[in-house]
């Protein structure tokens, strides 16, 4: 696959990767940021672009298995389920807080009641 065939978003419109390539290029050696990883600024831009052609495909199908697509708002039956998994949760753990609770001095055993040790 050739790199230049490649395009990536830019707002509303779509920019060719070596587009992207040159201005990030152009980026990293105005902020002299090859100084930092002992590498040229085009051969970082390239590897740059490089891993977003590779893992851009891998993120999307990721989240389309997580039930998000690449703008990740939730699908509806994600959303019904995480809401209602998150009230679940609530509710036990406003169960759990009424609870009495045994005070810090209580040991508890499993062959004996509660019993308060002496300080």
């Amino acid at each position: 696959m050739e790199t230049g065939a490649s395009t990536t978003t830019g707002g509303d419109r779509k920019v060719p990767m070596e587009e992207f390539k040159l201005e990030l290029q152009r980026l990293i050696n105005r902020h002299s940021i090859e100084n930092v990883v002992d590498i040229p600024d085009f051969i970082l831009a390239d590897m740059i672009c490089a891993m977003i052609e590779a893992m851009g495909p891998r993120i999307k199908q990721t989240l389309s298995w997580h039930g998000c697509n690449s703008v990740c708002p939730p699908r509806m039956k994600a959303a019904k389920d995480t809401r209602q998994a998150l009230l679940d949760a609530l509710a036990k753990f406003r169960n759990r807080r009424d609870k009495p609770r045994p005070s810090r001095n209580t040991t508890l055993r499993s062959d004996q009641a509660p019993t308060e040790e002496a300080e």
